[in-house]
């Protein structure tokens, strides 16, 4: 029995692009209606149609094109198993044991970069995707069930910045 889990597949990205797509010409209404009577309104008009219609056949193609390309992001934790498979990104995936983790770290560079590490009994360190949905509460909170002695961020939303200066030494 699982623990903890989150999955988002491409097909649901795909739905709530599609109802984007959808969405956007009633905007478009909206902008007609609220500014049809405006100086210069023709003229905006115009540029404003081709936008719109732009932008809704690239959300509709990339629609298309991610349930051509069916993949998902899953996040799968139980007693003796932490996994993560991302769909692009190898860096992202692992599978791992709850009870190798040591801690997980949250922290941003001067560039404003974040990241989640999980640090190893051996040394390995992983990175936990962000660019999902899920709760990292809920995820800290079972992690620390199974595995009591992980150090984890008292705020896991937090992410505090790293000072390191390059020829400082830290």
């Amino acid at each position: 029995m699982l623990a903890f889990h989150y999955k988002r597949t491409r097909k649901q990205t795909a739905r709530s692009i599609f109802i984007s797509a959808l969405v956007l010409p009633i905007w478009l209404v909206v902008f007609y209606v609220l500014g049809k009577d405006k100086v210069g309104f023709e003229v905006f008009s115009d540029v404003a149609i081709v936008i719109f219609t732009i932008a809704d056949l690239v959300m509709v193609g990339y629609g298309v094109w991610l349930l051509k390309n069916p993949a998902a992001f899953e996040i799968r934790l139980g007693e003796q198993e932490f996994s993560v498979a991302h769909p692009l990104f190898e860096e992202w995936n692992f599978n791992i044991k709850p009870s190798e983790i040591v801690s997980i770290e949250n922290t941003s560079d001067l560039n404003g970069y974040a990241q989640t590490l999980i640090k190893m009994t051996n040394g390995e360190q992983h990175r936990l995707c962000r660019n999902y949905r899920y709760s990292l509460k809920k995820l800290y909170k079972e992690l620390t069930r199974i595995n009591p002695s992980i150090d984890v961020p008292a705020n896991p939303y937090h992410f505090p910045r790293r000072h390191n200066h390059p020829g400082r030494g830290n």
